[in-house]
């Protein structure tokens, strides 16, 4: 029963998508947050749907005509031209627009430097506000390389190798190699993803380090071994730890391997074992910055400081669901910026507990339109680099975000399709996409409380495309039936 759930509420998100993109682009398009938003948005889902019911069987067939056609295909020479043709597309995006970093990524910037110098993790009069992840892995990058534009690229690109190795290795893990070669030729063409390339984005390291995780509790709890069982854990708390310290919002991610091994009857020992060394994976990594952090403010800080701000920034009388200068100034008329670093953490969090105690009608809306921002554009990458890297506001701007939203929608249009066919639940009740749906809702409800936005389901890029490729390229099974609906 757990398992038709989830995959009914997966089943959901293709046209929950839809709406969100058909919403937010007329909103940024009109300038206006109405009822004709809603049409806009019922419209755009309305048809999409109409149009997977009208030509699903058509699309499905070709797509069982192409996994015929990639069959034959050396699995080794196919991942070195995906390779080749992905490092390519980034070499001619970072030729088009060299991006000037600017907001987090110059912050980012500033901090490795210091680092890299072995001055102090201190910036903006705060000691531990922003999650240290990223700093220190470009501090180790800029002392070995320096931080010039060329560093940064080839860093990238680096991410980009890591990330389809992880991604072939883990689909290679699943199923056969026409399903690993569908979801790097994916992430090697996906604008949301090689649009990061010419700046600092932690998104590109959380892009390969989120599916190494999960790859890895996964083949921890399907070996007998058990040292390989426990290194496998072990090694997947440590990627966790690193996710989190990058982002803290992922802290608690692992509690999607956790529960995806419970729905999928995972040997209860096992389980035990497996999050037993994943916390203490996670902990080898967090607690020497927690220590540190204690050595500072002689109080207890798992990671960042930025947490209550962070919540009372997404849940007040102005909040919009996401980073908004409105919130912001409410803030500064609370004086959250005149008190110390920990007591604004905590008045922020008292502020935003309190405010949703008062007001439960209005944080379910709010709720409801951090999805629409979570799920509703996939260009923040041209964002990024053209308007708030180059000031670049012509007819490019709004053609490339286009293109990028133009993907996003079509892979999830892809993705419903699949969703239809005769054995879907069969291949989602697995413990690999079990786990993998799990990461997806549990990111989506973590930026249901806190602020939203389009960056942050970037993480999981390489969950989607592992999804879209097994779902849409494993051979159907004859005589099986295992639908959906």
């Amino acid at each position: 029963m757990l398992q038709r759930t989830l995959a009914f509420l997966f089943l959901c998100i293709p046209p929950y998508v839809f709406f969100s993109v058909g919403l937010l682009s007329w909103e940024r398009f009109t300038g206006r947050e109405d009822f004709s938003s809603l049409l806009a948005g019922y419209g755009v889902m309305g048809s999409l749907v109409l149009l997977v019911y009208l030509f699903h069987k058509r699309i499905w067939l070709l797509l069982v005509k192409l996994r015929i056609a990639l069959e034959p295909i050396e699995s080794f020479k196919a991942l070195l031209i995906i390779i080749v043709i992905g490092i390519a597309v980034r070499m001619l995006w970072v030729f088009l627009f060299p991006a000037i970093p600017t907001s987090d990524e110059k912050t980012y910037i500033e901090l490795a430097s210091k680092l890299a110098k072995g001055d102090e993790y201190y910036i903006a009069g705060t000691y531990s506000y922003w999650p240290p992840g990223y700093p220190l892995f470009l501090s180790v990058i800029f002392r070995l390389f320096g931080s010039s534009g060329a560093t940064i690229f080839w860093m990238n690109i680096i991410f980009y190798l890591c990330g389809t190795l992880i991604i072939y290795t883990f689909v290679r893990h699943l199923t056969t190699h026409v399903e690993a070669m569908v979801a790097i030729a994916l992430l090697a063409v996906w604008p949301a993803y090689f649009t990061l390339t010419g700046f600092p984005s932690k998104e590109g390291l959380l892009i390969f380090l989120v599916p190494l995780a999960l790859l890895m509790y996964i083949k921890s709890s399907q070996t007998n071994h058990l040292l390989n069982s426990t290194s496998l854990a072990l090694g997947s708390g440590i990627a966790f730890g690193a996710a989190s310290m990058i982002q803290p919002s992922l802290q608690l991610l692992l509690l999607a391997p956790i529960v995806g091994s419970v729905i999928t009857n995972v040997n209860l020992r096992v389980i035990l074992r497996g999050s037993v060394f994943l916390v203490i994976g996670m902990l080898l990594v967090i607690l020497p910055w927690t220590i540190r952090n204690y050595s500072i403010h002689g109080q207890f800080v798992f990671i960042s400081t930025n947490g209550g701000g962070g919540l009372y920034m997404a849940n007040n009388d102005y909040a919009t669901g996401s980073y908004d200068s409105q919130s912001r100034l409410i803030m500064k008329l609370k004086q959250f910026d005149d008190l110390g670093e920990l007591e604004s953490n905590r008045a922020g969090f008292h502020e935003g507990v309190q405010w949703i105690k008062e007001n439960p009608d209005r944080f379910l809306t709010l709720a409801v339109r951090k999805h629409l921002l979570f799920l509703g554009d996939d260009a923040g990458g041209v964002y990024g680099t053209l308007k708030r890297g180059l000031n670049i506001s012509d007819w490019r701007y709004p053609l490339l975000k286009m293109v990028a939203n133009f993907f996003w929608v079509s892979v999830w249009a892809l993705m419903l399709i699949a969703l239809l066919r005769k054995d879907a639940l069969i291949i989602l009740n697995d413990l690999g996409p079990t786990i993998l749906i799990l990461s997806g809702f549990y990111l989506l409800a973590i930026h249901s409380i806190f602020e939203s936005a389009s960056k942050y389901h970037l993480p999981l890029l390489g969950v989607y495309a592992i999804l879209f490729s097994i779902l849409a390229f494993t051979p159907e099974r004859e005589g099986v039936k295992g639908s959906i609906l």
